[in-house]
């Protein structure tokens, strides 16, 4: 390791995210001469180089988005600026060389290479600060880990968030349902403080940025701004469902009839809803 690859290490470990380092430097077959995980003095005879100033994180749940891999890459966006590169491929921008760039545009290779974890380098000589973080609303990146014996979060813990069109604002949905904005991101409404018996746990805004839809675990959605309700996991008919036990990601998704969005279950299983997919549902009665 380096002082480097110490302070990557030092900032995850001071947060109290879930998930853990899965490679720093590395010999391993197939990786490219001169990435930032590569260091003097490795075994391997492609280490020409050598680097030694990146971390890669996971969570053991392979390709599936989760709320420990976009919280772990949340934690690190707020030091853009100070990255040499930040990928993860559920996300909706990578950074490199101190700026943040959409995700549609990084190279396909690294985008399909990203998707099981997050990938965190910094410059020689860059050190990231590693205090242990406190869980405020001035600080909101910060995704405590479970606080009960029955495993569920706390209602101020955040689970997700979104990125406004400019890159320069984000919403994060808490638990409870709370929305917290930053930057240029616009308040359009939230469920904290309403009764709901399933906490929240993903977030995506509509294209024009003046709305988002929230996802609760059990597969409920709830729209707010400009963004259009299509339906739910429970607008489903019952025998088309594939008794998802909870949900994950919720997604913006482009039709051929508009824009919608696709929610992700914890078994991969996922449901498209778009005006007419709604349609469909009304028809069935399922959907008023």
């Amino acid at each position: 390791m380096s002082k480097e690859t110490d302070g990557i290490v030092a900032k995850h470990a001071n947060s109290g995210l879930g998930g853990h380092v899965t490679s720093i430097t590395s010999s391993a077959p197939g990786r490219a001469v001169g990435t930032y995980h590569e260091r003097k003095a490795t075994p391997s005879a492609t280490d020409k180089i050598g680097k030694g100033l990146a971390v890669d994180f996971g969570d053991d749940t392979g390709d599936t988005k989760t709320a420990s891999k976009m919280a772990i890459f949340n934690l690190f966006a707020q030091d853009s600026a100070s990255l040499a590169e930040l990928f993860h491929s559920h996300a909706d921008f990578y950074v490199k060389n101190g700026r943040r760039y959409p995700i549609a545009d990084l190279d396909r290779g690294v985008y399909n290479d990203h998707f099981d974890h997050i990938h965190v380098a910094v410059a020689k000589g860059t050190v990231l600060a590693s205090a242990p973080l406190n869980n405020t609303k001035a600080n909101a990146v910060v995704v405590p880990t479970t606080v009960s014996e029955d495993n569920v979060p706390a209602f101020n813990t955040v689970m997700d968030a979104d990125y406004t069109p400019t890159l320069n604002g984000s919403w994060r949905v808490e638990w409870g349902g709370g929305v917290i904005t930053s930057g240029d991101a616009a308040f359009f409404g939230s469920m904290g403080g309403q009764q709901n018996p399933h906490g929240f746990v993903s977030i995506a805004r509509t294209a024009s940025g003046k709305g988002h839809w929230l996802l609760a675990e059990d597969g409920g959605i709830y729209a707010f701004g400009d963004a259009q309700f299509y339906g739910s996991y429970w607008n489903i008919p019952e025998k088309d469902r594939q008794g998802v036990r909870s949900f994950v990601s919720v997604k913006r998704i482009s039709y051929a009839d508009g824009e919608g969005y696709r929610i992700m279950g914890t078994d991969g299983s996922w449901y498209d809803f778009s005006p007419q997919r709604a349609a469909e549902l009304r028809a069935k009665g399922t959907l008023g």
